[in-house]
């Protein structure tokens, strides 16, 4: 992947999922204190964390960065 236009949509979606894991959060958040956080509700943000995570890794390997040469 070295298109500028396949790194701008790689940039979008990882905009999107971090919006998406936002929003579980403050779902997750919003639940009363007193009762147990929703399993499920934990295993989507788990998922889109990893996703987050992944995506945000593929940009930063193929984002151009000043001082990157013959000294890595």
């Amino acid at each position: 992947m070295t298109s500028t236009t396949e790194l701008e949509l790689l940039i979008a979606f990882g905009k999107r999922l971090e919006a998406e894991r936002r929003r579980i959060i403050d779902l997750l958040m919003a639940a009363p204190t007193e009762s147990a956080l929703d399993p499920e509700m934990l295993r989507q943000v788990s998922n889109v964390q990893g996703a987050c995570m992944g995506v945000a890794a593929e940009i930063e390997a193929h984002t151009p960065a000043i001082g990157r040469g013959g000294e890595i």
